[in-house]
């Protein structure tokens, strides 16, 4: 098969997001006194905002919206002023495609 074109997905495929933003989830929920429940958080991995609001509200209940407003608040300080670390092999199969002459895009759901 001969391809045309490559587009990414942006986050957990070519930025380690997730790594980084469950990391300041911990730092959040320990900073409000909540437990980190490591299982529901894995289990958001993938979905769109509704999905992970409902999935985070049957776990927080009432305290989510203080969590999310931690959690943005760390996320927002850590993206405007840290790199988010490139996912291994990225850069040397962006560079191959490129080789190529594919075109390459980035998509993403991320607001």
């Amino acid at each position: 098969m001969k391809y045309q074109a490559a587009i990414f997905d942006m986050d957990g495929l070519l930025l380690d997001t997730e790594r980084v933003c469950m990391r300041i989830f911990q730092e959040a929920c320990e900073v409000q006194n909540l437990p980190f429940y490591e299982d529901v958080y894995l289990s958001i991995i993938g979905r769109n905002a509704a999905g992970i609001e409902t999935i985070f509200r049957k776990a927080y209940g009432e305290n989510l919206d203080r969590l999310h407003l931690e959690w943005r608040t760390r996320y927002n300080a850590v993206v405007k002023h840290q790199a988010i670390p490139v996912k291994d092999g990225v850069v040397e199969l962006l560079e191959w495609l490129k080789a190529q002459g594919l075109p390459i895009a980035v998509a993403t759901s991320t607001a």
